[in-house]
């Protein structure tokens, strides 16, 4: 069967333009177009693939500190709509309206021009607006922020707006290429985006371009805005931009290629979902993903019932344990009260009860290096 190109026109279009040729880019598997689609259209169909694309590997893998297995499981199975909470959700959308201006960053630190219709360089960065699949892994897609072509050279381009809390994980892997500092950052999930990007392309290095801070962030939206003016110049300040060369990591992408398919099979084709690893995130997935039965009844679950004892265990030493702590905390309350004081010492222990800048005052104990904190 032939590879699908048209991907649907606009339904305003009578007739729509030709669709620009692309140049041959790795393996060259495409599913659909994406430049002839609005973008509620290309939301849809990129559900009814139900396919893991490249951003959502590093949560498949348990190594993104913003998403989970569950939350991809739910988005991708199309029971849930969003992966992602409302803080990580902006930061993307402010990812999405800048891309155009960290492409432009990315060419200019690169020395190439951005290619424009009718152009024919050696040497540019162009959109790639294509959903590309893996060759042997169906289930294993990418939708590309650019292809940087040098000479005989093709990389991906991927485009962030990070927060600056990550400046030393971009730091390290752009002046010393150590991935090691980004373990547990959103930059090692960017990593590995990039590194499923080269599995899905065949390529062998991919550019990753970070705009760090929200001052940066600030004056790139700006510039957003006034590009409908025709500006579109942005002089980023030293350490606002990261850009880095990856090398493709073959140990990694066979990870990929091995997990990938398997999650797909059991917990996107599959009735399972996946096991839960943060708690918060995935209680809020899961809310999200649930559906009420069409007929209301009891249903018998008995494997339930030892995490039931668990749960109510663990509720039961929470109240003890809350009785002891505010008991106390009441009597060290009361010696406080009688002394007339708000700072002590015991010894191995300083105690305060002194206000707060909003004036109240609130309650603190402090043992050697660990502090434990209360409320008022």
């Amino acid at each position: 069967m032939s590879p699908d190109f048209s991907g649907g026109a606009p339904e305003f279009a009578a007739e729509p333009e030709p669709l620009p040729l692309l140049p041959v880019l790795g393996h060259e598997i495409p599913l659909y177009r994406t430049d002839d689609l609005a973008p509620a259209r290309w939301l849809a169909r990129r559900k009814a693939g139900k396919t893991i694309g490249a951003s959502q590997v590093a949560a498949v893998m348990q190594r993104n500190p913003y998403s989970t297995p569950i939350q991809v499981a739910t988005v991708v199975k199309g029971l849930a709509d969003v992966e992602f909470g409302p803080e990580e959700m902006l930061s993307i959308e402010i990812g999405k309206a800048c891309e155009g201006q960290i492409r432009r960053i990315a060419a200019v630190s690169l020395k190439v021009p951005i290619l424009r219709p009718g152009q024919s360089l050696a040497r540019y960065i162009t959109t790639w607006p294509q959903v590309l699949r893996h060759p042997t892994v169906p289930c294993f897609t990418c939708n590309l922020d650019g292809v940087v072509f040098l000479d005989n050279l093709r990389m991906p381009l991927e485009c962030k707006w990070t927060s600056w809390r990550n400046r030393h994980a971009w730091r390290a892997l752009a002046e010393t290429g150590d991935i090691v500092p980004a373990i547990g950052t959103s930059v090692f999930a960017y990593y590995m985006q990039v590194q499923a990007q080269l599995a899905v392309t065949g390529l062998s290095k991919g550019i990753l371009i970070g705009i760090v801070g929200e001052d940066a962030a600030n004056r790139m939206l700006l510039n957003v805005l006034l590009d409908r003016q025709g500006d579109d110049t942005f002089d980023p300040k030293p350490f606002d931009v990261y850009q880095v060369t990856i090398e493709r990591d073959e140990a990694m992408i066979a990870d990929m290629e091995r997990v990938i398919p398997k999650f797909h099979k059991r917990f996107i084709v599959g009735d399972e979902l996946p096991p839960v690893t943060d708690p918060v995130k995935d209680m809020e997935a899961l809310r999200a993903a649930y559906r009420a039965p069409s007929e209301p009844g009891i249903q018998h679950l008995p494997e339930l019932d030892i995490l039931c004892q668990h749960y109510l265990g663990i509720l039961a030493k929470l109240k003890i344990g809350e009785a002891r702590r505010d008991q106390r905390k009441a009597e060290i309350m009361r010696s406080l009260t009688l002394h007339s004081a708000d700072a002590v010492t015991t010894g191995g222990h300083t105690i305060s009860y002194k206000k707060r800048v909003d004036g109240v005052p609130v309650f603190r104990v402090r043992e050697a290096k660990r502090m434990n904190e209360e409320g008022p």
